[in-house]
C-alpha cells in the first residue's frame, strides 16, 4: 500500500519556502489530527503560538537519494523507488490518503450490484494528460487490458486473476467504465490503485518496451522533466492539476550512493 497524499505536496511546499522550523511542528501536529487541548490555566502552546504565515508559489525542492527509479512505467513499477516517483506523475483510479483509507482519485462516484460482481465507476470529467490530451475512459480500459495482458509481465496481474475467470473492463461512455468480476472481491477498491497510462501516448505499442516509458506523460501534480541516470531526476509543477497547482515549482532529486557524500550534501545545503 502506498502513500499518494497529493495534496501533501501543495502544504509541504510551503514549509520549503520558508516557514520557521517551529511553525512546522505546528502545522504537522494539525495535519496529523492532534485536537486542541482544553483551555485550562495558561494558554497552551498551540494556542500561543503565530499563525503561520500564508502559502507562497515557488522554489525548486532538492532531495539527494541513494538510488533511482528501475523504471517510470507503472505497469512494471516494483520496487518502492519507482513506486514513489510514480505516484508524482500519475494518478490511480483510487489512492491511500495521509491516513492509509482508500478514497477517490480519478473515480467521482460508483455503485455495485446486489452480487458485487458488477462494479460501475463514474470518472472525474475536466481531467488533464501532461500533454494537454483529456483523460478518458479509454485510458482506463486500455491500462487494465494492458496489465491484464501475459506479454506485460506487471506486478500487479495476480491481483487481477482469478481461476474462475477473467476480470472485464469496458467502457460505458466518454466518463463511465465497468469491471465485471468473476467472483466478489472484498478488497477491490484498495487493489484499483494502479496508475492510469494514456492509450493516445501509446497508440498500438506495448507498454512493455516503448521508448516513452523513460519520458512519461501522467495526470499527476508533478511534469516528467528529465532523467540522467546515475545522476539526477527532475520534474516541475503541472498547472492544469486537476487538484490544484502544487506550490513548489520543481522537483529535483539527486542520486547518490555514497552515504558520506549524502551527509555531506546536507549539511553544505546542496541538498
Amino acid at each position: 500500500m502506498r502513500f499518494r497524499a497529493r495534496r501533501y505536496w501543495r502544504d509541504f511546499a510551503a514549509a520549503a519556502g520558508g516557514i520557521a522550523v517551529g511553525a512546522v511542528i505546528l502545522a504537522a501536529a494539525g495535519w496529523l489530527g492532534f485536537a486542541r487541548p482544553p483551555s485550562v490555566g495558561a494558554p497552551s502552546l498551540l494556542e500561543r503560538a503565530p499563525a503561520p504565515p500564508e502559502a507562497r508559489y515557488g522554489g525548486t525542492l532538492v532531495v539527494v537519494r541513494p538510488n533511482e527509479p528501475q523504471t517510470l512505467n507503472p505497469l512494471l513499477a516494483r520496487d518502492t523507488c519507482s513506486l514513489d516517483f510514480v505516484s508524482r506523475l500519475f494518478n490511480s483510479l483510487f489512492t491511500n490518503d495521509s491516513d492509509c483509507r482508500v478514497v477517490p482519485d480519478l473515480v467521482r462516484s460508483w455503485t455495485t450490484s446486489s452480487d458485487h460482481r458488477v462494479w460501475t465507476f463514474r470518472l472525474r470529467e475536466g481531467v488533464r494528460w501532461h500533454d494537454g490530451q483529456e483523460f478518458t475512459a479509454r485510458d482506463v480500459v486500455f491500462t487494465y487490458r494492458a496489465l491484464l495482458d501475459p506479454a506485460t509481465a506487471s506486478p500487479r496481474r495476480a491481483d487481477f486473476t482469478f481461476t474462475s475467470g477473467p476480470v472485464v473492463v469496458e467502457a460505458l461512455g466518454r466518463h463511465e467504465v465497468r469491471f465485471v468480476l468473476p467472483q466478489p472481491v472484498p478488497q477491490l477498491l484498495s487493489l484499483l490503485t494502479v496508475p492510469i497510462l494514456p492509450e493516445h501516448q501509446f497508440a498500438g505499442r506495448s507498454p512493455l518496451s516503448d521508448p516513452r516509458n523513460e519520458r512519461p506523460v501522467g495526470t499527476g501534480p508533478f511534469i516528467f522533466e528529465a532523467w540522467e541516470q546515475g545522476r539526477y531526476l527532475s520534474m516541475r509543477a503541472f498547472d492544469d492539476y486537476f487538484e490544484g497547482r502544487p506550490y513548489i515549482d520543481r522537483l529535483e532529486f539527486i542520486i547518490e550512493p555514497d552515504p558520506a557524500r549524502r551527509a555531506e550534501m546536507l549539511s553544505s545545503g546542496e541538498a
